[in-house]
């Protein structure tokens, strides 16, 4: 079994009030692995959620093995476990460079981000 997801140094499971996320965590992380680093958050988590549409279908994603293991969460759930892993150095964040995506509405010339899972991530 992993080890414990920490937050601020202590775990997860040991601070009042809160949830364990360890196994989210982890899933979103495969998701993100799987996706090989190439996107933005938004995919690993449509990838964990189940999506059918066709971009999911024309990159071959529905085959991976994380599709559909999140769909008992919300994306907004799966959002906040994201930022989470950033913050916590698990992911890596980088700029793609190539002047395209969504870019919360900073229009086409926006660049997004590309995650990939950390060396610490991959400890998980």
């Amino acid at each position: 079994r992993a080890e414990a997801l920490l937050v601020r140094g202590a775990p997860v499971s040991a601070m009042a009030g809160l949830a364990d996320i360890t196994e989210d965590a982890i899933l979103l992380l495969r998701a993100i692995q799987e996706t090989k680093g190439r996107f933005g958050l938004n995919l690993p988590i449509e990838v964990l959620r189940g999506a059918k549409h066709a971009r999911i279908q024309k990159l071959g994603i529905e085959r991976l093995t994380s599709h559909g293991k999140g769909v008992h969460r919300s994306e907004d759930y799966w959002k906040a476990i994201g930022r989470s892993l950033i913050q916590e150095l698990l992911v890596d964040a980088r700029g793609s460079g190539k002047g395209f995506g969504k870019g919360k509405g900073r229009g086409a010339a926006a660049s997004m981000c590309v995650y990939s899972v950390s060396t610490r991530g991959q400890k998980l």
